[in-house]
């Protein structure tokens, strides 16, 4: 009876968690990239973060934040903030999922002093196991609106297995806590009162009131982490 109870309550944690993600769950993927305009390499194995957010079933959010570019191999690069690709359909087979997407007008910032307008291309996989690997396109429109010069500048992302984090935002009542999974424990920020962990199969692993700002040392594997009435699944590398 108790392998049967603790079925019932996996099934009910992943089912919270499947419509948490159609919330907003983002996975953020820690590594490099490589940049080149008009085919000239301008910075190689540059560390950068990519997140997914899970937007409904099938779709997702793309962004590669804190974008900057240098114009000139060697030259200082030049903050243009993020580049996000909205509606990305994405698919999962054999424990990799693939992303298509594009957007034909993201207006970007040169270091605050003029606007960018261009269109971006991305696709990639990322793997179970925490990889991705990305190809993000943009075509730099430099006389906007007419479009009749274009720089291409492409961008590659690479992330080695392991590099996921996955997190949600607002899982808390009061819509402030964050919570994902790291090296060897579990990271609760925003939120202060009982935790419960529980592993993949439903039975409770850990249980204990925390302050915000947490760490909870816990083995490496997927959990459900259940605070505040709501839930979402961790993965602890």
């Amino acid at each position: 009876m108790k392998k049967i109870y603790s079925f019932f309550i996996a099934m009910a944690m992943i089912a919270t968690c499947a419509s948490a993600a159609k919330a907003g769950i983002t996975t953020t993927y820690a590594g490099t990239i490589d940049i080149t305009m008009m085919d000239q390499p301008l910075a190689e194995d540059s560390p950068a973060n990519v997140q997914i957010t899970a937007t409904d079933e099938g779709t997702c959010t793309f962004m590669l934040p804190d974008f900057e570019v240098a114009l000139t191999p060697g030259a200082q690069p030049m903050p243009l903030g993020d580049i996000v690709v909205e509606n990305v359909s994405m698919t999962t087979e054999n424990g990799t999922t693939s992303y298509e997407g594009a957007v034909e007008d993201l207006v970007l910032s040169m270091a605050g002093m003029m606007d960018i307008h261009a269109s971006v291309e991305i696709s990639g996989t990322t793997t179970d196991a925490g990889a991705a690997n990305m190809t993000i396109n943009v075509i730099w429109n430099a006389d906007y609106p007419e479009n009749t010069k274009q720089i291409p500048i492409g961008v590659t992302f690479t992330a080695p297995e392991g590099s996921a984090t996955v997190g949600v935002e607002s899982i808390a009542a009061d819509g402030t806590a964050a919570v994902y999974g790291t090296r060897g424990a579990i990271s609760v920020n925003g939120y202060e009162g009982r935790v419960d962990i529980y592993s993949i199969a439903g039975q409770l692993v850990n249980s204990q009131v925390i302050g915000s700002g947490s760490l909870i040392s816990m083995p490496q594997g997927v959990y459900i982490v259940k605070l505040a009435g709501k839930a979402v699944k961790v993965i602890v590398k």
